[in-house]
């Protein structure tokens, strides 16, 4: 289901139900003309704070608040997983490492996406790159390693060895 995303923020609307407002007061519009204005005004203003992806939603939340704050955290948390992701890979624990690597891929997208550089090679996508080549690592550590047993025999086999040498010890007593 696709909501259709009005082109003006809350602000906007805001402004234009007070300006609708003064037009029926000072009587410019009639009655029908009013309600009908106001109604799709707040109609728009509950798609607007209700219907719309996040994405949306955290582009505008952006906008408002201070997008460096958030583009260098996004950066940090991005960076910490990627190293992560890059410390389990080498470990013997690939599946951390690569959930560590998809969530640097998704903090990386994000920064991406609050970063004003979309045309420039930021800091953010060199993570992005760097966070897949490691998932695409760790995927394939995963799929192609294979998930040794060794069997213990001779330690059985030495066990049992002491356990009639420690008998005939007893008997020899």
């Amino acid at each position: 289901m696709t909501t259709q995303i009005p082109a003006r923020n809350y602000a906007v609307m805001s402004q234009e139900l007070n300006e609708v407002q003064k037009q029926f007061q000072q009587g410019t519009i009639t009655e029908e003309e009013y309600l009908a204005q106001k109604a799709k005004i707040e109609q728009d203003i509950f798609d607007y704070k209700y219907k719309k992806p996040f994405f949306v939603e955290f582009k505008h939340y952006l906008k408002e608040h201070n997008t460096n704050f958030w583009k260098k955290l996004l950066n940090s948390f991005a960076t910490l997983f990627a190293v992560l992701a890059l410390v389990f890979t080498v470990l013997p624990l690939e599946r951390f490492g690569l959930a560590a690597a998809v969530l640097a891929l998704v903090l990386g997208i994000l920064s991406i996406f609050v970063s004003k550089q979309l045309k420039v090679w930021c800091y953010a996508r060199y993570i992005v790159i760097i966070a897949l080549l490691i998932a695409l690592f760790a995927t394939g550590k995963i799929i192609f390693s294979k998930d040794e047993v060794v069997d213990d025999n001779h330690f059985e086999q030495l066990q049992k060895q002491s356990e009639k040498e420690d008998i005939k010890e007893l008997e020899g007593l």
